[in-house]
């Protein structure tokens, strides 16, 4: 069944699975070549996120559609129609799916503990800041905010502590939140705006250069 989640950013499209299948129950929802080269995937949870994502991908651009890789392991699609960006966490997978401009796309489960983590892409200063009764989610949206800027724009050679700015730790009411890339020696200063959505258990930021 499981289409999890459906909806717009602007004209990007962004769909949600919910990964209860077998292998073999994805795999006959996909092409045969594309079921095929599932078989070679080693890891069963990997298995599974492949093929979710191809399902959707089919949903948003059509069964023709397949997905290659460039030489950093950036997804992009074969013949260059539009721009995708993919997601997994643990039981979901997404895809997200652009005709005019590149954006990244990152989900998280709203219920993961992100204090382990939060030491690669926050400052300590900036953790002992957060008001305790929120503070985990405000890390989880800002680990997302990070992986979809790395999902955008690469490796730049900055870190996240130093060089990724929010202007908020969470995002204003109609769930936007400015975002800027400082100081990074590969690019000059930017400013991006990531849409941010807290819902089903999940959290999902999608950001996208201001224009």
């Amino acid at each position: 069944m499981p289409l999890f989640k459906e909806f717009k950013i602007g004209d990007i499209d962004v769909a949600v699975w919910k990964i209860t299948e077998t292998t073999e129950e994805l795999s006959s929802l996909v092409a045969p070549e594309c079921a095929a080269e599932a078989v070679l995937i080693k890891s069963c949870s990997r298995r599974l996120e492949w093929l979710a994502v191809r399902v959707l991908l089919a949903r948003l651009c059509g069964e023709a559609a397949r997905i290659v890789y460039d030489e950093c392991g950036k997804p992009f699609l074969m013949g260059d129609e539009g721009f995708i960006s993919i997601s997994h966490t643990r039981g979901y997978a997404l895809l997200a799916h652009s005709l005019s401009q590149p954006f990244g796309v990152d989900m998280e489960l709203s219920s993961r503990d992100a204090s382990a983590a939060a030491r690669k892409f926050m400052k300590e200063s900036d953790v002992a800041s957060l008001y305790p009764g929120t503070a985990n989610k405000a890390m989880l949206i800002r680990w997302c905010v990070c992986e979809a800027l790395f999902k955008l724009v690469g490796n730049v050679g900055g870190t996240y502590k130093d060089n990724v700015m929010l202007s908020s730790p969470f995002p204003a009411s109609d769930g936007s939140l400015a975002v800027s890339l400082n100081g990074c020696r590969e690019v000059p200063d930017n400013e991006y705006v990531a849409h941010c959505f807290d819902e089903d258990g999940l959290i999902i930021v999608c950001l996208q250069n201001v224009l």
